[in-house]
């Protein structure tokens, strides 16, 4: 996908013709929506492992000083 708007940006450059930057404007709001969308459930779960972490270390170093 982000080869295919470097191309069309590409293009605009090189023809002048304002097209090629419409549709790849087009497509990079399409492009930062799916990216938006792909990301953001990675960066809870990662939020939600570094909580889950930090609940489980007081005890697992009890257990080792025990």
């Amino acid at each position: 996908m982000a080869a295919f708007i470097a191309m069309l940006e590409g293009l605009n450059f090189l023809t002048g013709r304002d097209i090629y930057l419409r549709i790849s404007t087009f497509w990079i709001k399409i492009f930062s929506i799916a990216f938006g969308m792909g990301v953001s459930p990675v960066a809870m779960a990662q939020d939600g492992l570094k909580a889950r972490i930090e609940e489980i270390m007081p005890k697992l170093k009890r257990r080792k000083g025990e």
